[in-house]
């Protein structure tokens, strides 16, 4: 079930985060116990260095297709997403609150009260559609997602990413008329591109 899936997940990032680390990296706590509070604490203090963060959000991403119902853990990894987004926030680590804002998009866990009712599979009749919060619906406070500088840096990041990714034919003085064209076209659609998914996100967070 969700609980044994949300244990599983908190173990397997807890191994993945400590090997990638040297050993020295708490788990991702499984519940909201004083013990998980304590385990929070530690990650929080892995989230001060930008290394930490990159792991921690590469160990999230690699869960996030068999593991992504979070089931009673959820509380426990809104707290630690929203940890990470401080330090993202005091550190202008945009690259790393991308992927967290991502991944806010990516787990949840299954509203009480809409679950599946156990004697039926879904393609059954009177089986009800499962409603899912994700987590991203309890960060959208959060005070960097009001911060137009982050989505203005977070915009250019992605421009100058993709820029990376066209292929230089040769100097732009030597190319032909239409090459120059066929570039700038390129270079308009990059920009566009980045600047709707990051309006799409805005607006979902």
């Amino acid at each position: 079930g969700a609980a044994a899936a949300a244990a599983a997940s908190a173990s397997v990032v807890g191994g993945e985060y400590r090997r990638s680390n040297g050993g020295g990296v708490p788990p991702v706590p499984s519940g909201g116990s004083e013990a998980a509070g304590v385990e929070v604490a530690g990650l929080e203090a892995c989230m001060d260095t930008a290394q930490g963060r990159r792991t921690l959000v590469q160990v999230l991403n690699s869960r996030r297709g068999s593991m992504a119902n979070v089931g009673g853990m959820y509380d426990t990894m809104v707290g630690i997403f929203a940890k990470l987004l401080d330090r993202c926030q005091a550190q202008n680590d945009v690259h790393a609150a991308k992927l967290a804002m991502i991944l806010s998009q990516t787990f949840y866990r299954q509203m009480a009260g809409h679950g599946l009712e156990p004697e039926r599979r879904p393609s059954e009749p009177g089986a009800r559609s499962p409603v899912r919060e994700f987590i991203k619906e309890s960060l959208s406070a959060h005070p960097l997602f009001h911060d137009m500088g982050f989505w203005e840096q977070a915009v250019w990041q992605g421009i100058i990413k993709e820029f990376g990714t066209i292929p230089s034919e040769a100097p732009w003085h030597q190319l032909s008329s239409s090459s120059r064209g066929e570039a700038v076209r390129r270079v308009h659609n990059i920009a566009f591109a980045q600047v709707y998914s990051f309006s799409h996100s805005m607006k979902e967070m």
